[in-house]
């Protein structure tokens, strides 16, 4: 539970790859270039690439993060990041099992906040076997629209869920 805080605070992605564990920050740049050509045909009948939009009232209305104040004798404290022109009231928390300043825990609420906001989008398509390479935590451009990708079921396609991935939401302000 530790580590899962952690890892979410921090937008990394851990992926298990041939028995070895994989830390892979959401932050990154780096991406693989795709046509919509490249995708496999989908088992059912089904469109290449199906796109779902979270509606905002789905969405959070604010992000609260619990953590330990380190300049504070490490007592527990609390930030909170609110998106104010949304007609959604749903908040959500979680906490820091890490002692950090408070504008570091500021800026982790801030990222998270954006963070959800930015991966409304979902996507399901299916790769074909020779993309073997590619890995939940990997980045595609497809025709211009960056996923990254969160699941991958191996069968005669690779079935693949992704969310639209905008890796200026991980550039936290300055602190």
């Amino acid at each position: 539970e530790a580590l899962e805080s952690l890892l979410r605070a921090f937008s990394i992605d851990v992926v298990e790859t041939n028995g070895t564990l994989t830390f892979k920050p959401r932050a990154t740049h780096q991406f693989t270039a795709l046509a919509k050509s490249d995708l496999a045909e989908s088992p059912r009948a089904a469109p290449v690439l199906l796109e779902t939009r979270a509606q905002e009232l789905d969405l959070p209305r604010a992000v609260r993060l619990g953590y330990i104040e380190s300049a504070l004798d490490y007592r527990y404290a609390a930030v909170q990041q609110v998106e104010t022109n949304t007609a959604s009231n749903r908040d959500v928390s979680f906490q820091l099992t890490a002692a950090v300043s408070q504008s570091l825990a500021q800026a982790r609420a801030d990222v998270a906040l954006a963070e959800s906001w930015a991966e409304r989008t979902t996507a399901r398509f299916a790769l074909p076997p020779s993309r073997l390479e590619l890995e939940p935590g990997d980045v595609l451009a497809i025709d211009g629209k960056h996923y990254r990708l969160t699941s991958i079921t191996d069968a005669e396609a690779r079935s693949v869920e992704a969310v639209l991935h905008d890796a200026s939401v991980y550039d936290a302000p300055a602190l």
